[in-house]
């Protein structure tokens, strides 16, 4: 089976992000999970590294930027949901 090679998590609450994370890990099919409590954060490590990240778990009400600010600078970085 296929792993996943690298997942992100974002989430503002350590006790979900924690648990998630203990989900993920249990799978075993996540190789790499790289864990954001701020979605600003996440978008700034997306834009600063040459990493492919494969999937995002994004919590949707978090504060700073929430989960569709996130999503809308991440269209408009990538040109496209796909990164076309």
């Amino acid at each position: 089976m296929d792993r996943i090679e690298r997942a992100l998590l974002i989430d503002d609450e350590e006790i979900d992000q924690r648990q998630y994370a203990r989900v993920i890990r249990r799978t075993g099919l996540v190789k790499h999970l790289v864990r954001y409590s701020y979605a600003d954060e996440a978008l700034e490590y997306l834009t600063s590294t040459d990493d492919h990240v494969d999937v995002i778990f994004l919590d949707i009400n978090i504060p700073r930027m929430n989960g569709f600010e996130f999503l809308e600078k991440l269209f408009e970085i990538s040109n496209g949901p796909l990164g076309s």
